[in-house]
């Protein structure tokens, strides 16, 4: 079993996240015991709109999904993160820790501007690491980010 969030009570008190949540459930009822009611919100954020996924060399993956209008990490380390207000905060999130805890990453896929997003993931690599971002291969350079 999972641990709650640390923001639990923060993502209880979310009305619009627990409609969405609901709305993903097969019989429309939501668990009473938080337990439960963690798993049935991951599986929602898991299952809703995609923005942002990141492996770390096939071990290790983790993704970015929107649901009313904020953004959460559901897929990573068996807990509820967020909400964020911005993709980019959670895309961050991720990438850091990934990096602290992992090491780099090997592909990120996302929905936000190239330019961003590279610059999102310049750091997160160490000279001479390859990874494919949005399907393009790139290597960390002294300079930054150049094609492959």
């Amino acid at each position: 079993m999972s641990e709650l969030p640390h923001n639990w009570k923060e993502i209880k008190a979310d009305k619009a996240f627990w409609v969405e949540v609901k709305a993903s459930t097969p019989d429309g009822i939501l668990s009473e015991e938080d337990y439960d009611l963690h798993g049935e919100a991951v599986a929602c954020v898991i299952h809703s709109s995609l923005k942002f996924s990141v492996n770390f060399y096939e071990t290790e993956y983790a993704s970015v999904n929107e649901v009313a209008g904020k953004y959460y990490i559901g897929n990573w380390m068996d807990v509820l993160m967020g909400p964020y207000d911005t993709v980019k905060a959670a895309a961050l999130d991720i990438l850091e820790a990934g990096f602290y805890g992992l090491g780099p990453f090997d592909a990120v896929h996302s929905s936000m501007p190239s330019a961003e997003l590279l610059k999102l993931c310049e750091p997160a690599l160490t000279i001479g690491q390859q990874a494919e971002i949005n399907d393009v291969k790139y290597v960390r350079t002294e300079a930054g980010l150049i094609p492959v």
